[in-house]
């Protein structure tokens, strides 16, 4: 009962301090140091609890001269929950951590970006810019690790971008 009051506490702290954070530096997405405590938490939730969770990692299929991850930091943003975690990765890539999500949801999540990445890319005189983004969901009750997720949301995202771009592979 103690253990969980304290996950609950430092996971409310870790959220506060990401929004504290993000507001501040105006990206609207979180520090890496700060995403592994809370992404920590949630690993150990997800099995224990029995709910889903899933990862999305998505890049953009042309680079622009400038801003490439703010386009798609900004439309992972606008189209995620305030539950879900998205942070800055790779060069140019954006990770976003789901909680409670399944695959079927991590999938609107990603159409959501894709859309907005292809409107947000025209309206900057981006032309035809496009995101790949390779998706993978734990069900409840698995043991997680970050390596092995990413791991395979990296191959989806791959996939993805061999494929063509401007798409949506699932991995797993």
């Amino acid at each position: 009962m103690m253990r969980a009051a304290r996950n609950a506490e430092e996971r409310n702290q870790a959220r506060e301090e990401t929004a504290s954070t993000a507001a501040t530096e105006g990206t609207r997405i979180v520090p890496f140091e700060l995403f592994k405590r809370v992404l920590g938490i949630e690993l150990k939730r997800s099995p224990r609890y029995g709910f889903p969770l899933s990862i999305l990692l998505a890049s953009l299929d042309r680079a622009l001269v400038n801003g490439d991850r703010d386009l798609l930091a900004s439309a992972a943003r606008s189209a995620i929950r305030d539950i879900d975690i998205p942070v800055a990765f790779g060069e140019s890539d954006v990770l976003v951590v789901m909680p409670h999500t399944d695959l079927d949801g991590a999938r609107l999540v990603a159409e959501r970006i894709r859309k907005r990445v292809r409107a947000s890319g025209a309206g900057r005189g981006g032309g035809g810019t496009t995101a790949s983004i390779g998706l993978v969901a734990a069900g409840g009750g698995q043991r997680l690790t970050f390596a092995t997720l990413l791991a395979q949301a990296t191959r989806a995202q791959r996939q993805a971008a061999r494929a063509g771009g401007d798409r949506i592979v699932a991995g797993g």
